[in-house]
């Protein structure tokens, strides 16, 4: 499940349970006693492994949550309309694919040349880089994707495989892997539809 995915489900879920309490409160329940809900409900899904990816997110709700005069219904609400973007072309299905990897990688998805990409001073971390001039040359007038996209990913296993993830579930583009000394090497096209 993506970023995107986890913290749309823990907004949705959250105001839900919210929403459960205050139908069944005999009162009017004010701002502070909503947010006490709302961080004992979160404090609750901060270690299960459906919400790993939004964790920061959690903790950041529960920390605002304790904050006098703040309130963490208003930031969930906030939350559920502005994640998981659909895009209307595959020029912004690819932006929104990249912020997911660059979430759940947390890394920055770089743009290069073959010649002027340079992977063999990376030591630790990840490095995620399209190997394109003009990356709107991949891209027609109607913004719809018509060459392929080459990337290059240096990372460690687990975040190759999670990567690996993100890119084998997506709906839009389809993901070719080859192995190149210590990198990984990607080819992504549109999906084709049957």
């Amino acid at each position: 499940m993506s970023y995107a995915t986890q913290v749309e489900q823990l907004a949705s879920n959250s105001l839900l349970h919210l929403e459960m309490q205050k139908k069944y409160s005999k009162t009017h329940i004010t701002i502070e006693k909503r947010n006490q809900i709302l961080v004992k409900y979160l404090k609750g899904l901060e270690k299960k492994p459906d919400y790993k990816l939004a964790k920061k997110v959690i903790k950041s709700l529960i920390q605002t949550g304790r904050k006098k005069g703040k309130n963490i219904e208003s930031r969930l609400e906030a939350l559920l309309v502005l994640e998981k973007p659909e895009g209307n072309n595959t020029l912004e299905k690819f932006y929104f694919l990249v912020k997911d990897i660059e979430r759940q990688l947390n890394t920055t998805v770089n743009y290069s040349t073959v010649s002027t990409l340079d992977l063999s001073k990376l030591k630790s971390g990840c490095l995620v880089c399209i190997m394109h001039a003009n990356l709107y040359e991949s891209f027609d007038a109607e913004l719809e994707l018509i060459s392929p996209l080459k990337w290059r990913v240096k990372a460690t296993p687990a975040k190759l495989q999670t990567l690996k993830n993100i890119l084998d579930n997506n709906s839009t583009f389809a993901s070719h892997y080859r192995e190149i000394d210590d990198q990984l090497e990607i080819i992504l096209s549109k999906r084709t539809s049957h």
